[in-house]
């Protein structure tokens, strides 16, 4: 009987100790699949920022192609300004000689109805 009784506690502890590792186990897979869960959750976060990040590329992109467009042709205004600006000159200098010309005619004129006189 003592032998029984000895080999039923020791299948009974054996039975306790495997009851412990059993709920060991399965809080260990439980702590694996939450941090599955959260790996996956991380995953999509990371997913959703490089999107965003991505975006934000397109974005600074545009607004760089849109600041490039922009100055060239503040730039096509300018060299547009400089050469009105170089005709106005032009322009301005042959009316003064037409008008030097104009004086120098006018005074022959009444240098000619002096003569004339």
């Amino acid at each position: 009987e003592a032998s029984l009784r000895e080999a039923t506690e020791e299948v009974e502890a054996s039975r306790m100790k495997t009851r412990g590792l059993e709920a060991k186990l399965r809080e260990v897979i439980e702590t694996a699949e939450a941090s599955r869960t959260k790996a996956m959750g991380l995953e999509e976060k990371l997913r959703e920022t490089g999107n965003v990040a991505k975006l934000g590329e397109t974005r600074m992109s545009r607004m760089e192609a849109s600041l490039r467009e922009a100055t060239e042709e503040v730039e096509a205004s300018r060299m547009k300004t400089r050469g009105l600006e170089a005709k106005l000159r032009e322009v301005i200098e042959t009316a003064e000689a037409s008008r030097t010309k104009a004086m120098g005619l006018e005074e022959k004129l009444r240098e000619t109805g002096n003569v004339a006189k």
